[in-house]
């Protein structure tokens, strides 16, 4: 996922906008934070956390 962001970003004039979605089961479960603070400012970056995980319980 990573690699596809950055190529875009690399390759911009073949992109007129690039909108960034993802989902994670809590804040701990996300990834490439510090990269997403970035793509903030440069993209439409939607980000889903799920509202309410029990114990034990996997949020698929």
């Amino acid at each position: 996922m990573k690699g596809i962001i950055e190529y875009a970003e690399q390759n911009r004039k073949h992109y007129k906008n690039i909108s960034l979605f993802f989902g994670y089961c809590s804040y701990d479960d996300i990834i490439f934070k510090r990269e997403l603070i970035g793509w903030e400012k440069k993209h439409d970056v939607h980000l889903a956390l799920d509202k309410k995980q029990q114990r034990g319980h996997m949020c698929y």
